[in-house]
């Protein structure tokens, strides 16, 4: 994750693999991103959100940067 403290920006990637989880939760205008649903488990926060693989995390939503596209079945 990167942030930007003069303007609060952020992103945060999702491998596009899908290997590693990504997730995040929003409280009291504070922002939580782990990569194990524990770490967010513990602060109280109703709402836990995935972030799907090939994607970034924004202020402005979910975003995809990355797919991946089948191979040809070889005949």
């Amino acid at each position: 994750m990167v942030y930007d403290s003069k303007d609060g920006r952020y992103i945060a990637a999702r491998d596009p693999t899908g290997i590693k989880p990504l997730y995040y939760a929003k409280k009291d205008n504070l922002l939580y991103v782990s990569s194990e649903i524990k770490g967010l488990s513990k602060l109280d926060i109703n709402e836990i959100k995935f972030v799907p693989p090939g994607y970034i995390l924004t202020k402005e939503g979910e975003k995809r940067y990355f797919s991946i596209q089948p191979a040809d079945t070889p005949q």
